[in-house]
C-alpha cells in the first residue's frame, strides 16, 4: 500500500466497551423484553445473559430483585 493510501486510510474508531454494551442489548432487547414481560425463567434466560456481559464493563457487578416475600432485607 502506498504512504499516500496509509495516511488517507480510514482509522477504526477505537473500542468502546459502553458503546459495544447498549448496542447488543439494543439487538436483543425485544428479546429481553418478551422473557421479562413474561416472567418465567428470568434467571436464565435474562440474567444469565446480562451478567457476563455487565461483568465486562463492571467487575463484580450484581442485581438486586425483588424479594418473593415483598419485603426488604436488612443490607446493612
Amino acid at each position: 500500500m502506498s504512504i499516500i493510501k496509509r495516511f488517507f486510510q480510514k482509522q477504526s474508531a477505537p473500542n468502546n466497551p459502553y458503546k459495544e454494551f447498549w448496542n447488543w442489548f439494543s439487538e436483543n432487547e425485544k428479546k429481553f423484553f418478551d422473557i421479562v414481560k413474561d416472567g418465567e425463567k428470568i434467571d436464565e434466560a435474562f440474567f444469565a445473559i446480562l451478567s457476563p456481559r455487565l461483568e465486562q464493563l463492571h467487575k463484580g457487578i450484581f442485581f438486586y430483585r425483588e424479594c418473593l416475600t415483598k419485603t426488604l432485607p436488612n443490607l446493612s
